[in-house]
């Protein structure tokens, strides 16, 4: 582990599972946590089984769990428990993302945690979050940005709602899980304690939907709306001769007016705005325009121009983009594993990220940490015939 990485003292007991709870964790470790992923004997985190596959692992898997180790402990047994207490005393946070009633049922209740380490920082990470009438139905990302209002069917022909192609609600959850971690850890810094944090994807998809909710509001009071979902020429997705896309963003004026005179069209000037039927005829007139030529002879029409603009790529083009190579945001090789990962996204002048060791295998470190617990080989070989780990 680097010294300077921004996270290197804290460790985290990861009891979490699936895509949303794996890229926190992710996030925590690669700016240098310690997460110790504690998973159940034989089965582990869901996602190691969930296709697509590569060598008998699930590609998600492999790319949300780098930098992490893992142990196989249930904690349905007393024994199991116990070395989950041990370890406790040792580390800064937990985080799960059970049902609500499960973790009590489990007796690792946060007034049960605290009483063993009082600095503990418990994260309860689910879909609906601790309370209200939702808090014990499962759920997935679509389930999630659906109540959220993220899925309203908001473009200007009122079509039925689009399945997006991102798991929006996972990640972004995620990310208020790795926020969240840390600013609890800021906040112990001061005041001394530990804390429960109550952490929902669905409400963080809520407070991710600012756009449709000002949108709803201006509706509401008889106001013009923010120009996305297709509703204006200046901010639409164009196909392009050869059947790539084209992203543009045109939104402040000298944007579109610089597009319209590269295109040769000065004559939409005034147009940027227009909406309903007038507005689907600039979009067609700029449709036909943009149908004429290759994405590739776009790009270059428009390089060093001062257009928001963009290609459609897929993921294997943007490994190979300039830009983002340019930016080092790809690791290609990760110890003799070639699937590419993604480093760190946010870059510091006085701390390191790194990728420092490519996901664990089931149980990987289970040994080594009861070893260290003091726990001898016959013990530990005791504990796995009896399926604790």
């Amino acid at each position: 582990m680097e010294r300077n990485s921004p996270l290197n003292s804290l460790k985290i007991l990861d009891l979490g599972r699936l895509l949303p709870n794996d890229y926190g964790t992710m996030l925590l470790a690669d700016l240098g946590a310690d997460v110790l992923k504690i998973e159940e004997p034989g089965r582990g985190d869901y996602m190691r089984w969930m296709p697509p596959m590569l060598e008998g692992m699930g590609l998600l898997f492999l790319l949300s769990n780098r930098n992490k180790r893992s142990l196989t402990l249930d904690l349905r047994h007393k024994e199991g428990l116990n070395i989950f207490h041990q370890l406790l005393k040792d580390y800064d946070c937990v985080i799960e993302s059970f049902r609500p009633d499960v973790k009590e049922k489990l007796g690792i209740s946060y007034e049960n945690l605290k009483r063993i380490n009082p600095k503990v920082i418990m994260v309860s990470f689910t879909g609906f979050g601790q309370t209200g009438p939702n808090r014990n139905k499962p759920g997935h990302d679509l389930n999630y940005q659906g109540i959220a209002g993220c899925l309203a069917p908001l473009g200007p022909d009122g079509s039925a709602p689009t399945l997006p192609n991102l798991p929006q609600a996972d990640m972004t959850g995620g990310a208020f899980l790795a926020m969240a971690v840390m600013s609890a850890v800021i906040q112990r810094s001061v005041m001394g304690g530990g804390q429960a944090i109550d952490l929902s994807i669905t409400d963080c998809m809520v407070s991710f939907n600012l756009v449709n909710q000002a949108n709803a509001f201006a509706k509401g009071i008889g106001q013009s709306t923010f120009p996305i979902h297709g509703q204006v020429p200046c901010y639409d997705i164009y196909k392009t001769k050869d059947g790539r896309y084209l992203t543009l963003g045109l939104i402040e004026e000298k944007f579109w007016q610089n597009f319209c005179r590269a295109i040769s069209r000065e004559d939409l000037n005034d147009k940027q705005y227009e909406v309903g039927s007038s507005g689907n005829r600039v979009r067609q007139e700029i449709k036909e325009v943009i149908e004429k030529r290759h994405l590739s002879e776009w790009l270059e029409i428009f390089e060093g121009e001062d257009i928001c603009y963009g290609p459609v790529l897929w993921p294997d083009e943007a490994f190979a983009d300039a830009h983002l190579m340019g930016r080092d945001l790809f690791i290609l090789d990760l110890q003799g594993k070639s699937l590419p990962q993604v480093n760190f996204p946010v870059k510091f002048s006085e701390s390191s990220t790194s990728i420092r060791m490519p996901p664990p295998t089931l149980g990987q470190q289970t040994n080594e940490i009861l070893t260290g617990l003091g726990y001898s080989i016959d013990a530990i070989d005791g504990l796995r015939k009896k399926g604790i780990i």
